[in-house]
């Protein structure tokens, strides 16, 4: 079972870096190093370096900024959350960035949140069932982990 969806996932491994392929060809996301890039964001400090035209010869640039998945981390990484956090980061980002902030009830943001991921990717019944039920797994995930942590410092 898990070589087959090993298999339907490198379908879109593939795509995510064939994506990349293609902006970092055509230059998009190309940040100098100094600027930190993050997945989404682009640069992160030394904002100033970018007003100034030094920039050429020499200099080292990144494409962070460009990055839609780290798939070592995803085929290894243990939780529901800290996949979520891998897993498509540029549009991952933006939904953060405009849809989850912005959302005044706290306890609404994630499943308002997922649900645009859901509208985003499509209008099949498959992506509602498994992108709005996210939130109740993270629920569940959260409290096991205060659970086990809870066992673990009574044990210890």
């Amino acid at each position: 079972m898990y070589s087959s969806f090993f298999i339907f996932r490198t379908r879109l491994y593939l795509g995510f870096i064939f994506s990349e392929l293609i902006c970092i060809a055509s230059g998009m996301g190309a940040y100098p190093e100094i600027t930190d890039p993050q997945s989404g964001s682009g640069p992160t400090k030394n904002f100033e370096s970018l007003e100034t035209e030094y920039f050429g010869k020499g200099e080292a640039y990144n494409f962070d900024c460009i990055e839609s998945i780290d798939i070592m981390k995803v085929e290894t990484i243990s939780t529901v959350r800290g996949a979520t956090r891998i897993w498509n980061m540029t549009v991952q980002y933006w939904i953060a960035e405009y849809v989850y902030r912005r959302i005044p009830i706290k306890k609404l943001r994630m499943l308002v949140a997922f649900g645009i991921s859901a509208i985003w990717h499509g209008i099949y019944a498959g992506y509602y069932v498994s992108l709005c039920s996210v939130p109740f797994y993270l629920a569940v995930e959260d409290i096991y982990d205060r659970q086990y942590r809870n066992y673990a410092d009574s044990a210890g």
